[in-house]
């Protein structure tokens, strides 16, 4: 319910800017919101997303260095290399993608393929299955 609110609260919100002409397009308030959102929708009961948040806000410490370290495995880390890389370079953008057409953007798709395919197992219960 709480999750309902929040999502139709973030449409008013937007429809008002809009009629408004107000520019509301970063890319950090879109993750924050979406974050937020989702944090709403996974939690069973109010004080799991109370906790929920207090720990996304740093409010709850950031943990031992064991859990921390279990968190960073090498795909994990390779995962963040990629992704920061391609958020500096602009290839984030649909739009600003280069020619896949060359034989190295296909080898390193088809790396990507494989990686994912071969951590199937590894993720976690998906959300929607619950319902």
């Amino acid at each position: 319910v709480l999750w309902g609110l929040y999502h139709g609260a973030l449409l008013n919100i937007y429809a008002a800017a809009k009629r408004r002409k107000v520019k509301l397009e970063g890319h950090a308030l879109l993750l924050f919101s979406i974050l937020i959102g989702w944090a709403l929708f996974a939690s069973p009961t109010i004080p799991f997303a109370s906790h929920l948040f207090s720990s996304m806000f740093g409010l709850q410490g950031i943990g031992s260095l064991e859990m921390i370290q279990a968190y960073l495995s090498p795909v994990v880390v390779i995962a963040l290399t990629v992704a920061f890389l391609m958020t500096i370079s602009g290839y984030v953008e649909a739009a600003n993608l280069p020619d896949v057409r060359q034989p190295v953007y296909a080898f390193m798709l088809g790396i990507l393929i494989v990686l994912c395919i071969l951590h199937l197992n590894d993720a976690a219960s998906f959300i929607y299955t619950q319902f």
